[in-house]
């Protein structure tokens, strides 16, 4: 009676403690998911920021560039007169431009505006003495260099950035060239007006002097607050960017109030969990120590262990029996210390276990092993039964056990004898046959990996010729015979395949023919009543594929399968003494693509071989079954073409190449244009070696490289 206060103040106190981890748990993971999110949002915001700072340096430098060209051109026609400024600056303003017009002012006086109307209000204007634009003329004098100044108010009316370049002739000062770019058009084209939808967004830098420079867009006031803040650099001039979120960091970066909820809820599910469980815990306890008296006495053991494989009572017997000390089970897991994980043989024990756990009505009698403390073992058959909950769930189980090991381990040793041998047979890897002279399968062992051979009770009493192609039937015996008659070890390489094989399905075995070596032992006189041998056959396929993978390697490119130089020049070789003999030709195409570099070099290696890969597929295409398609490395391949009868037919294949090389290229959605530069040579024409062919073929393209490109050129004859 004194223990019932405590009984039932303890779930409540160990649901409140599992309620405030689960609570403080909350409170520390929300607080580093708003420190992600608001880092998230700056990258996020920084990401933005930049990309519209490259837009404006792209935009920006574009209209520089065009007033320094212009400049250009004055500097070297100083005399420019009116027709030819018109020329020259339609062709400089684009239709979607954000360049308003183009000025001339010899000696800081505009007297040239394209287009004239709207600007006639600035001809005359004196730059130097204007109030506004006065400060950034000068500036150009003195740096002698290309300045963005403004935004300013243009007397033509509207607000412009102003890109003046300093013009001079024979080293001395002529005046300016300038353009003045509409701001706003600037702002559309660089995406400034969608960028502050999203974004409170402010600019700095007027004339082009970064953070000295006046802020002209946005508040100032960001400058100084918490912000993402970039430089924009163009033409030596310089504006900085600043920006924050539309409504502030916090506002962004603002975690939603369910997360909050959740935690709260999470933490009271804890609690009221933890106070069922401590409160069934105690009540367990209590008809614990009442099952314990009974089963005290049991001579036999007797172990209670629950859903989890822990133990919770094992009698006096049980304990004096695995050699523990009282109580000193209770609480470890049955596997590991009762039960091991495996027997002597191997047997899954841990898995019996948990099949016991899962259906104990299904186990309700098993033997097993079972371990001491001092790791000897015993075996015991068990006696299971079931306690279940009010939900008839599975609470615990009640085994019953007596030792066996006496009777088990008579039977062990039957049992250990008759595997060994067991095992002598399966260690062969590959299958064997015992064959008399006359081709009888006599026995069969191994070869548990094999799919080409029958099981040995199919194979034993048939022959070679019941079971192979008749040929193959005949080559086995004659080697039988061979070994019989020499009295050694005979070694014998051939293949099967699944359809050649009576009773094999093809769909079962490997694909495709199998290599094997075979070992032949001939038996000696007085181990069967006819001559015979041992039969041991090696699956040594794989071996044979690499031998084929390794020469196929080494005279093919690696990336487009095509022959390589080494393969190219074997064949040069055979062709040339093919044509001798027969007086024929063979002709050689040397073939190098025209602007594979730049396309190579714009979108990647990756692109360029598969560019590469498409070409090669082309020229494969044009070509006979006889003929020969190389690629020598980079962007050349070369055409070996046989029975050839005149320079026409070679030219024929020439003229294909280039047209089918001039197709479009589309890799990936891209689309490129190629075009292919071929030389030809031919046999005996311009020479009769391989080399000479193709230094020839070589020298005949690199001149169509030097001239039109994308034609063929025939050698010279010599």
């Amino acid at each position: 009676m004194t223990n019932l206060p405590v009984r039932k103040l303890l779930p409540w106190t160990a649901a409140l403690l599992a309620g405030g981890v689960v609570a403080a748990g909350g409170a520390w993971v929300e607080r580093l998911a708003e420190q992600r999110s608001l880092e998230r949002v700056r990258a996020q915001v920084t990401a933005e920021v930049s990309a519209l700072r490259a837009r404006l340096e792209g935009e920006l430098n574009a209209n520089a560039y065009l007033v320094t060209g212009l400049a250009h051109y004055v500097a070297a026609h100083p005399e420019i007169d009116e027709a030819s400024f018109r020329t020259m600056a339609r062709k400089a303003l684009e239709p979607d431009s954000a360049l308003r017009h183009i000025t001339l002012a010899p000696d800081n006086v505009i007297t040239h505006a394209y287009p004239l109307e709207g600007n006639e209000a600035a001809l005359g204007t004196d730059l130097a003495a204007h109030p506004e634009q006065g400060p950034s003329v000068r500036r150009v004098m003195a740096e002698k260099r290309t300045i963005v100044g403004g935004p300013v108010e243009l007397v033509q009316g509207g607000t412009a950035l102003i890109v003046r370049t300093p013009v001079y002739t024979n080293g001395d000062y002529w005046g300016l060239a300038s353009v003045p770019v509409n701001l706003e058009d600037l702002y559309r084209r660089a995406g400034v007006d969608t960028a502050r939808e999203r974004l409170e967004l402010a600019i700095r830098g007027y004339d082009g002097l970064g953070a000295e420079g006046a802020t002209f867009l946005g508040d100032e006031r960001l400058f100084y607050d918490d912000t993402v803040v970039q430089t924009v650099s163009f033409v030596g001039n310089q504006w900085q960017i600043a920006a924050t979120p539309e409504g502030g960091w916090a506002v962004a970066s603002a975690l939603p109030a369910w997360r909050s909820i959740t935690w709260a809820a999470a933490a009271l599910g804890a609690a009221m969990i933890t106070w069922l469980l401590t409160r069934q815990s105690l009540t367990l306890r209590a008809s614990e120590q009442h099952f314990r008296e009974l089963v005290q006495g049991v001579n036999g053991v007797v172990l209670r262990w629950g859903a989890d494989g822990r133990i919770r009572f094992i009698n006096a017997h049980g304990e004096r029996l695995f050699g523990y000390r009282n109580g000193e089970l209770i609480g470890r897991n049955v596997i590991g210390t009762v039960v091991p994980p495996e027997d002597t043989s191997g047997q899954d024990l841990a898995a019996l276990m948990q099949a016991i756990q899962r259906d104990p009505e299904a186990h309700a009698l098993n033997e097993n092993e079972v371990m001491r403390k001092d790791g000897s073992r015993l075996w015991m058959m068990w006696s299971n039964h079931a306690l279940r909950g009010a939900d008839g769930r599975v609470r615990e189980i009640l085994s019953v056990g007596q030792d066996q090991t006496r009777r088990r381990q008579a039977e062990l040793d039957l049992r250990r004898v008759s595997r060994q041998l067991e095992a002598i047979i399966h260690a062969i890897p590959d299958i064997g046959f015992v064959l008399d002279e006359h081709g009888l399968y006599v026995d069969v062992f191994g070869g548990q990996e094999s799919a080409l051979y029958h099981k040995g009770p199919h194979l034993c009493g048939r022959t070679l010729h019941e079971v192979l192609p008749p040929e193959q039937a005949d080559g086995f015996l004659q080697q039988i015979h061979r070994a019989i008659a020499e009295n050694r070890q005979i070694t014998y390489e051939y293949t099967l395949a699944p359809q050649n094989v009576e009773g094999i399905d093809a769909d079962q075995g490997p694909e495709g023919p199998q290599w094997f070596e075979a070992r032949i032992y001939p038996l000696p006189a007085d181990v069967h009543e006819h001559p015979a041998v041992v039969w041991l056959a090696y699956n040594i396929t794989e071996r044979k594929q690499a031998e084929e993978r390794i020469r196929h390697l080494a005279l093919h490119d690696n990336l487009t399968g095509l022959a390589n130089r080494r393969l190219l020049q074997d064949r040069l070789h055979q062709a040339i003494e093919l044509a001798r003999r027969q007086q024929q030709r063979v002709a050689l195409l040397f073939v190098d693509l025209d602007h594979f570099k730049p396309v190579n070099d714009r979108h990647g290696h990756a692109f360029g071989d598969q560019v590469l890969c498409e070409m090669a597929r082309r020229l494969e295409r044009l070509v006979r079954g006889s003929d020969t398609v190389a690629r020598l490395g980079g962007d050349e391949f070369v055409l070996l073409l046989q029975h050839i009868t005149t320079a026409r037919d070679a030219e024929a294949v020439a003229h294909k190449v280039v047209a089918t090389a001039s197709q479009p290229v589309v890799v990936d959605g891209i689309e490129c244009r190629l075009s292919a530069s071929v030389g030809i040579s031919l046999y005996p024409d311009h020479g009769t070696e391989p080399d000479t062919l193709l230094r020839l073929a070589d020298q005949s393209m690199y001149v169509v490289k030097q001239g039109e490109r994308g034609e063929f050129r025939l050698a010279a004859p010599m």
